[in-house]
């Protein structure tokens, strides 16, 4: 196996293992935190508040919005942003605790 291809295997292996780890990470996040159970509902309620909202946020359909309207578009735009906040925080707090969990481990060996 040439360097190039092995490197392309570790990157995908990885990927796909960090893929998983900060998914079931965020899955008990959701399962676990009523603040970011919040945030999700307030999106839905953004989200559905009119079709031509929906057709903006789901599809990038540009249309015609009343002032109520884009407010709502910004609205779910801060509030997404609040989500990412909340799932970065979740991955990291549980990255350090694993690896304040491996480094023990190890020391003890």
């Amino acid at each position: 196996m040439s360097e190039e291809n092995a490197s392309k295997f570790f990157e995908n292996y990885f990927d796909s293992d960090l893929q998983e780890y900060i998914y079931d990470i965020l899955y008990y996040h959701q399962k676990n935190s009523q603040k970011y159970n919040d945030l999700i509902h307030e999106q839905d309620i953004y989200k559905s508040s009119s079709e031509a909202v929906r057709q903006v946020l789901e599809r990038f359909i540009p249309q015609k919005l009343s002032e109520e309207e884009c407010k709502n578009v910004i609205k779910f735009i801060e509030n997404n942003n609040l989500m990412m906040i909340e799932e970065c925080k979740a991955s990291y707090r549980q990255g350090v605790i694993d690896g304040m969990n491996r480094k023990k481990m190890l020391s003890d060996e």
